[in-house]
């Protein structure tokens, strides 16, 4: 008989244990056994209804447990020059997003499933409502107690009002925001500084123009003559034409025109000689039909410049990405150039514009200025307070100020701007929904607002541990667990005992600690062996001399994993150097992370080399330039990277801590003690090409005997024997 089960297991993200599962479910697979994944999020809130969600769809070929936006989610993003508001199925890993930190996120990975059940629909004042799965996170503002006669903040106590600083927002999942809350939208900082911008004159033609590295010059007389500059100066002046392209330009090509009432004179001048400073020889042509002018340019070095940064045609204009890089005064002449060709008057600064794209820009440039901006259909629209910051900005006096207040429903202050929730409802959904990991914050914007993504909250069930059992011991069907760590979490490992009928763990050190002899099975972490790159041509990957013993580690790196052993170890061998090939799982760098790096400055200069996450196409290049490795972990219940670089054929040095004691009785490596006794063995691995070949040899034997095949093997057995009984 076929034999079927369901294996729930975290989600494809950089995670030893999800790694474990892949391959222990292929082992699997490749012995006819009919695997169903249930892949849950390692990181992300849980609770009882997602999990009852879960045990409710067992068996299925395949089920994603993530929180997600549905189909048509409008999301911004932004690509080399170019930022698009995209669906959320069209965005494309290669597309960077705006995260709650205020910056630009790279994308990690996109998830997608299926999923059917209720989606929560929020909406905030100012803002289009949004809709996600129940247990999805937004960065919030709990209500505080309000006074019944105004919609001010009110401490619930005292009664008096609350500062926005003195508030401080919380991931909080959908299904429980109330109305009242306050949404999260980041005042964006100034990202670097953009001073000029490059102008790509490869288009001129080479009879009339030569192009040195600097500058152009004009063939027109006897003598050449510099007519314009490669780079330009971003003024004000350039900053309000760009506005002006934005809201009233257009180009053919080789053409730039702006279209003005004829009475606006004063623009036509202001953009005639910006157009001049930014090296445009040529006379502008003016032309008039009824009430209109039309002002229009010849320079293809500028029509390309301005294409390119703003894109063509009403509904695709957009502002240049590097907005961020602006000051507050650019940033404000820039809007104000928009203003002056789309605005509205009758009721705020308003400015019209059929880009969705240019409408959600404009929502966070405005908040990067500190002003409360509402997004319509066609339109965005400053009043109230915000019209008086502008009127200082622009040194403009706006005829009919607006009585209304965006400042009744929103909140700023100097790192975020909180939009009041004024409702929510729930609507059935049938189809796919989607959501990124997105680094380094692990977290995304849709619309005005601050979503998490995939990475939240470290754990597998969010201390929901007895229900989850509770709601599969229900099922009727035997469970059993693999428990890659024990006693890490007091009171769980007896949680998950009592709920299995069957506990799996990797050696007799877990084994001993859980207790619960009658249900605990050891069966080692399985491993195969792999091919690494030829040694020389591996440094040389990684711009490494060959001749340079190197020593090396790769695997996540957290506190536990004792780096700081190792660097002191190599400090006191000036010879060596070493190769630190890994990251955090979730972020590029973390406390721990930055500290070791400022201490291999001051001890290893020159003499190490951080590689940051490795992809798995580039195992074979790090574990190729290492000479042997190192794992002087403080704590270990079982090592996936360390069986993983056995699998590499590398001589090994562990800590002397019970896992890695295990090992070193079967000969797959050598433990030390302190810092000196890591320090001798490494000269000596390092001197002894004898010794450091049977450790390798070893480590191989030891990778064969742990075969994924033979570790499924033993699964499969397990399997049938809970069965029987």
């Amino acid at each position: 008989m076929t034999l079927k089960i369901a294996s729930i297991t975290p989600y494809n993200v950089r995670c030893g244990i999800a790694t474990y599962s892949k391959k222990l479910n292929n082992a699997l697979a490749q012995q006819d056994v009919d695997v169903y994944v249930v892949r849950l999020s390692r990181f992300g809130r849980k609770t009882p209804m997602l999990l009852e969600n879960m045990v409710n769809t067992i068996p299925v070929d395949k089920i994603d447990i993530i929180h997600c936006f549905p189909q048509g989610t409008p999301i911004l993003t932004i690509k080399g020059l170019k930022t698009s508001l995209k669906k959320i199925e069209d965005v494309a890993d290669e597309d960077c997003l705006y995260t709650h930190k205020g910056v630009v996120g790279m994308i990690n990975q996109k998830f997608s499933r299926r999923y059917d059940g209720k989606l929560v629909c929020i909406t905030a004042k100012y803002n289009d409502p949004i809709k996600c799965t129940p247990e999805h996170p937004f960065l919030i503002v709990k209500k505080p107690w309000k006074d019944n006669h105004t919609t001010r903040l009110f401490h619930k106590r005292t009664r008096k009002r609350v500062d926005m600083p003195d508030l401080k927002p919380q991931w909080i999942p959908a299904s429980d925001i109330k109305v009242g809350d306050y949404v999260i939208l980041p005042r964006f900082k100034q990202l670097g500084q953009v001073d000029r911008i490059s102008v790509d004159y490869a288009g001129l033609p080479s009879r009339n123009y030569k192009i040195f590295d600097t500058f152009i010059a004009s063939k027109a007389r006897k003598n050449l003559v510099r007519v314009a500059d490669k780079t330009i100066p971003i003024t004000n002046a350039i900053c309000r034409l760009i506005g002006l392209y934005i809201a009233e330009g257009s180009s053919n090509g080789s053409q730039v025109r702006f279209s003005f009432n004829s009475k606006e004179t004063d623009l036509a001048d202001d953009v005639k000689n910006t157009m001049m400073f930014m090296g445009c020889q040529n006379k502008a042509s003016v032309s008039y039909a009824g009430n209109s002018m039309t002002v229009t340019f010849s320079s293809l070095p500028i029509a390309n410049l301005l294409t390119s940064l703003c894109g063509k045609g009403a509904l695709n204009k957009r502002l240049p990405t590097w907005w961020l890089g602006l000051n507050d005064e650019c940033l404000a002449e820039m809007i104000k150039g928009i203003w002056l060709g789309d605005c509205i008057q009758n009721d705020g600064f308003s400015i019209s514009s059929h880009s969705h794209t240019l409408r959600e820009q404009l929502r966070l440039a405005y908040n990067r200025l500190g002003i409360v901006a509402s997004v319509y259909p066609t339109s965005i629209r400053v009043c109230g307070a915000g019209i008086k910051k502008l009127e200082i900005l622009w040194h403009v006096k706006h005829p009919a100020e607006s009585k209304h207040n965006f400042r009744d429903f929103a909140e700023i202050n100097d790192d975020f701007i909180a939009y009041r929730i004024c409702a929510k409802t729930e609507e059935d959904y049938h189809g796919d929904v989607f959501n990124f990991e997105v680094d380094p914050d692990n977290s995304y914007l849709v619309l005005g607002y601050a979503v998490h993504n995939c990475q939240h909250e470290y754990g597998l069930f969010q201390m929901l541990e007895q229900p989850f059992y509770d709601a599969l011991k229900a099922l009727g069907k035997p469970v059993v667990t693999t428990a890659h760590a024990v006693g890490v979490r007091m009171g769980i490992d007896a949680v998950f005992a009592m709920g299995s009928d069957r506990v799996i763990v990797h050696n007799q050190f877990c084994a001993d600690k859980l207790g619960y002899t009658e249900k605990t099975v050891v069966i080692p972490h399985g491993a195969s062996v792999c091919e690494n790159t030829e040694m020389v041509k591996a440094k040389k990957s990684w711009g490494i001399d060959s001749r340079i013993p190197i020593v090396g580690y790769c695997g996540f790196i957290s506190e536990y994993k004792g780096l700081e052993i190792l660097i002191e170890a190599v400090r006191e061998i000036p010879s060596v150097a070493l190769l630190i090939a890994g990251g955090y799982h979730t972020q590029n760098d973390t406390p721990y992370i930055s500290m070791l790096k400022r201490r291999t400055l001051e001890v290893l200069r020159n003499r190490c080399h951080w590689t940051g996450y490795v992809a798995d196409e580039r195992l074979p290049d790090a574990y190729g330039a290492m000479d042997m490795l190192c794992y002087p972990s403080h704590f270990a219940t079982e090592s996936g990277a360390l069986l993983m670089a056995l699998s590499h054929g590398k001589a090994m040095i562990a800590s002397s801590i019970p896992p890695f004691l295990e090992k070193e009785k079967l000969g797959a490596l050598t433990t030390f003690k302190d810092v000196a006794d890591l320090t001798r063995k490494i000269k000596r691995l390092l001197k002894d090409e004898e010794l450091r070949k049977r450790l390798e040899e070893g480590g191989r034997n030891y990778v064969k005997s742990v075969d994924w095949q033979k570790i499924a093997e033993k699964h499969i057995a397990l399997y049938r024997q809970v069965l029987n009984a």
